[in-house]
């Protein structure tokens, strides 16, 4: 019997963004140190519904094991499903089931050189003016990473996004 998979965990961190001095780079370093020092808790499944989940997907460094191809989540998160209605519908277990947050990120590497962020949000909690704003500021948060890393994180929107 063998076993293939592409195994991570899953931790919970807390970043500090002080409105009045946290740049781009900061926010980065912050981050790394975070990660690197390991200062992080144990993830807590239960309160999974209420939490803002980024989950970032990076390839395989080791590009060639065999015959196998790495898949990003939508291509095997559906699984088997089990009918809930019928006559073959099964009588709910004690077990918990699966349930979403109100906010989730993924950053997922396509290639050696290319990167997709997909975001997923409740409507009621996050309308359409949030998200545009939220657009907006991974764009303006990725070009001054590039271009201007000492900016503010913390900025006004332009107007349109008011």
């Amino acid at each position: 019997v063998a076993m293939v998979g592409l195994f991570a965990d899953w931790r919970d961190i807390a970043i500090s963004l002080p409105l009045r001095y946290t740049t781009v780079l900061g926010l980065a370093v912050q981050i790394a140190d975070v990660l690197r020092q390991r200062r992080w808790s144990v993830f807590n499944a239960l309160r999974k519904p209420e939490v803002t989940v980024c989950n970032f997907m990076h390839l395989d460094p080791q590009a060639q094991r065999g015959p196998f191809k790495q898949l990003v989540d939508g291509q095997w998160s559906g699984g088997d499903q089990i009918t809930t209605a019928g006559a073959n519908a099964l009588k709910r277990s004690k077990e918990l089931s699966w349930s979403n947050q109100a906010l989730r990120f993924d950053f997922i590497q396509e290639h050696q050189s290319s990167w997709w962020i997909s975001c997923k949000a409740e409507y009621k909690s996050y309308p359409p003016l949030w998200m545009r704003r939220w657009i907006r500021a991974i764009e303006d948060g990725i070009v001054d990473l590039v271009v201007r890393p000492t900016a503010l994180v913390h900025r006004p929107f332009p107007d349109d996004l008011r």
